[in-house]
């Protein structure tokens, strides 16, 4: 299965490149990505995955507009900043 290949490949470069640090990967929730084999085969490599929704069906839309902007909204909602550089360092506290 190619689509588990990519997944070892990228196993191993997260390892190396991000070490201790969290990552929030985007799985598809097409049929091929939520299979049971698939699923079979992302445990044994015991990788994590948090599936963010995305329509298949609506490709102008981006991921982020599923799960970035929401989060980000949330958070900032109530916030008040002096100035724009405020909300650069908190937007990258929450993103970092």
């Amino acid at each position: 299965m190619a689509y588990i290949g990519l997944f070892r490949t990228l196993k191993l470069r997260l390892r190396r490149v991000r070490r201790d640090k969290d990552s929030i990967l985007q799985h598809g929730n097409a049929r091929p990505h939520t299979s049971r084999q698939t699923q079979d085969a992302l445990g044994q490599l015991e990788l994590e995955l948090t599936t963010l929704p995305h329509s298949a069906h609506r490709p102008d839309l981006a991921p982020s507009n599923y799960y970035l902007f929401p989060q980000l909204k949330k958070h900032l909602k109530g916030h008040h900043y002096d100035n724009d550089e405020e909300v650069v360092a908190d937007v990258r506290r929450l993103c970092g």
